[in-house]
């Protein structure tokens, strides 16, 4: 079975962030099962729209990501993405800096607690990556998302969201935990690279 996302760009970007690609996994898997996406790994930027795969395809080289769904009842699917030919035609506005803004950052970690009209995954991505800038910005290119293991579904809404960076090499990748209302959800990575 092949799903063909809809997906947008954001902002002035040019190719598929992985927030929305994370929200629009959620929304579609969501409808058919209470679970969550537990794990979504980004191999390389998609340009085109995207498309969901529930088995393995043949031509592994075409995979863009590949990502985990775990349902209610605790099984576990795994899921492919690929890009296609079909164009993006749309763009939605986006404004970091409403996120970053309220952000502060000391030592090793970053926190918001002021809320605003992204989702989780969106903020947690904009503090990730406001992190790894302050810590480390002589990057080889961009600090890009790249792999998200969650243990639980992220919430809805929040009061308090904290980033702490755990491990960064050769400030080209970093792994983050994060904490939602002084819980532990699980880990964000970024890499150095070119969108």
């Amino acid at each position: 079975m092949k799903i063909l996302l809809d997906l947008k760009y954001k902002g002035a970007r040019s190719y598929l962030q992985g927030g929305d690609i994370f929200n629009t996994l959620e929304d579609e898997l969501s409808s058919s099962d209470d679970g969550y996406l537990s794990k979504l790994v980004l191999k390389h930027f998609a340009r085109n729209q995207i498309e969901l795969l529930m088995e393995e395809p043949a031509d592994i080289a075409s995979v863009l990501g590949t990502a985990l769904w775990k349902s209610s009842s605790g099984e576990e699917k795994r899921l492919w993405l690929t890009e296609t030919d079909v164009a993006v035609t749309e763009t939605s506005p986006f404004d970091e800096e409403v996120i970053l803004t309220h952000a502060r950052a000391e030592d090793q970690h970053i926190q918001l607690t002021v809320t605003n009209g992204y989702s989780v995954i969106e903020n947690i991505i904009a503090l990730t990556k406001k992190l790894n800038y302050t810590l480390s910005p002589q990057v080889s290119g961009k600090w890009l998302f790249g792999q998200l293991d969650l243990q639980q579904k992220l919430p809805k809404s929040w009061e308090s969201l904290c980033i702490d960076r755990t491990i960064c090499v050769a400030n080209s990748f970093s792994r983050n935990r994060i904490l939602i209302n002084d819980q532990h959800y699980g880990e964000i990575r970024f890499i150095g690279g070119q969108p």
